[in-house]
C-alpha cells in the first residue's frame, strides 16, 4: 500500500474519504496525510464539513473542506480511503477526474473500484490497515500516527465489542499502545461526545420504535422533526448503537428523513444474523453486521423491504 504511494512519489495527491465521514475514515486520512507530508509530497485532504473527531485527531492542518480550494483541472492520483465503493467518495465532483485511484479500504463488498486496490475485509477498520502499514515500512512510528488508528480500530469496533474485532484487531490495538497511546483518554474522546441535541434524537427514536418481531427493533425520525429541532448529522452519530443494547434484539434499524423522501439509515446485527443483502435491497452497503443505506421513498416502502427480508430469513411468518 505505501510503497505503491511513495512510487508515484512525484505525483500530486488528494486523499479522500466517504460522505458523511466518521472517525474511521477521518483518521485514516489524517494519518496518511501527514505520513505523505513528512515524506515532502504534493498532497492535500479533502473531507466533508462538520469533520467528526477534529478537536482529537492528528494531522488534520492539511485538510480541506472546500473542494473549490483543490483544483481539480490539474492532474493527480486519487487515494480513497474506507469507501466501499466509488459512488461513496465525497465529493462526488472529484470522482471522474484522477489519472488514477488508489484505492485503501475494508468493506467486504468493496467492487475494487481503483486503479490499485488495498481491500481487506477482515480488518476490524481502515485505520487499522494504515498503522499496519506504517509498522510495516517505517522504522519511527509517531504516537500521533498510533493514536490516530487507534481511534478508528475502536470507532468501527464499538469499543471491541462488534463482530468484526478478532484477534488481529487485538495484536494492532497493542502495538498502538506501544507507541505511546492511553486507551482511556482515546476512547473518552472517541465515545463521550453526545451532546444535548444528540440526545434529543435518541429521544424521538426511543418514541418511534415499532418491534417488526420480538428480535428485530425498527424505528425512524422524520424530516419535519430534524428541522423544527434543528439537528445536525453529527447528532444522529451513536443512536443505533444504543438502540442495539435491548436484550434479545437481533436486529436494529434506524432510519433518519435528512429530506422529504430521502431516508439514511444504519443497520446493526448480531453476529449470527448477516444484513449486507438487506443493506444491498435498501441501496446501502457495508459488513455483514453493520451497513447503512440511503433510499430515496417512503417510509413504507423501507418496511416493507425489511419485511420481505425477514420473511427470506424465516424471522417473520409467512
Amino acid at each position: 500500500m505505501l510503497q505503491t504511494i511513495i512510487d508515484h512519489s512525484k505525483e500530486r495527491f488528494l486523499l479522500c474519504t466517504h460522505v458523511n465521514p466518521d472517525i474511521d475514515g477521518v483518521c485514516s486520512l489524517a494519518t496518511i496525510l501527514s505520513w505523505m507530508q513528512e515524506k515532502k509530497m504534493n498532497v492535500k485532504g479533502l473531507i466533508q464539513d462538520p469533520i467528526p473527531g477534529k478537536n482529537f485527531l492528528h494531522g488534520l492542518g492539511g485538510a480541506i473542506s472546500n473542494e473549490s480550494d483543490f483544483d481539480s483541472n490539474e492532474p493527480f492520483t486519487l487515494i480513497a480511503l474506507d469507501c466501499a465503493s466509488k459512488e461513496r467518495i465525497w465529493p462526488e465532483s472529484i470522482v471522474d477526474k484522477p489519472d488514477k485511484v488508489i484505492n485503501i479500504d475494508h468493506h467486504m463488498d468493496n467492487p475494487n473500484f481503483g486503479d490499485f486496490n488495498f481491500v481487506n475485509p477482515k480488518a476490524s477498520s481502515t485505520a487499522e490497515m494504515v498503522i499496519k502499514a506504517l509498522i510495516k515500512h517505517e522504522k519511527n512510528i509517531t504516537k500521533s500516527w498510533a493514536e490516530n488508528c487507534y481511534a478508528g480500530i475502536i470507532f468501527d469496533t464499538g469499543g471491541f465489542r462488534y463482530s468484526n474485532t478478532n484477534k488481529d484487531t487485538f495484536t494492532t490495538a497493542i502495538e498502538c499502545l506501544k507507541y505511546g497511546v492511553n486507551p482511556s483518554v482515546v476512547s473518552e474522546n472517541v465515545f463521550q461526545t453526545w451532546t444535548q441535541s444528540a440526545f434529543t434524537v435518541l429521544r424521538f427514536a426511543l418514541e418511534n420504535i415499532q418491534m417488526l418481531t420480538s428480535e428485530v427493533l425498527f424505528t425512524h425520525i422524520t424530516n419535519s422533526v430534524i428541522v423544527e429541532n434543528k439537528l445536525q448529522r453529527p447528532d444522529f452519530e451513536g443512536v443505533v448503537d444504543m438502540l442495539r443494547l435491548q436484550h434479545g434484539c437481533m436486529i436494529t434499524i434506524f432510519a433518519r428523513e435528512n429530506n422529504p423522501g430521502e431516508w439514511k439509515g444504519s443497520i446493526r446485527s448480531t453476529e449470527n444474523m448477516p444484513i449486507i443483502t438487506l443493506a444491498h435491497d435498501l441501496n446501502g452497503g457495508g459488513h455483514m453486521n453493520a451497513a447503512g443505506f440511503t433510499y430515496n421513498g417512503t417510509l413504507e416502502e423501507i418496511t416493507s423491504i425489511v419485511n420481505d427480508f425477514l420473511l427470506k430469513k424465516w424471522l417473520i411468518n409467512g
